[in-house]
């Protein structure tokens, strides 16, 4: 993932800073998450995040992202639950 480098600079009230995409955080938690499986918060996150942002994510990019985990079957279900 090259989310980093893609992140796009915003004036904050600390400066300047890098801010990843809705679609990079659900990345990054992703990547937590298979990482540490305990880490059940990090699909709570990924849940409330796509919920709440589920017209105007790049669905693409998300299931790139789930692809590359091997866990597309769990962004489906996912997808199922918010649709319900």
């Amino acid at each position: 993932m090259n989310l980093l480098h893609s992140a796009e600079e915003r004036e904050t009230e600390l400066g300047r800073l890098r801010v990843v995409s809705a679609e990079g955080l659900i990345g990054f938690k992703l990547q937590a998450y298979v990482n540490n499986p305990k880490r059940a918060q990090d699909i709570e996150d990924i849940r409330s995040l796509l919920r709440a942002n589920y017209n105007t994510l790049n669905m693409g990019e998300v299931r790139r992202y789930f692809r590359l985990f091997e866990r597309e079957a769990l962004l489906d279900e996912i997808i199922i639950d918010i649709d319900g």
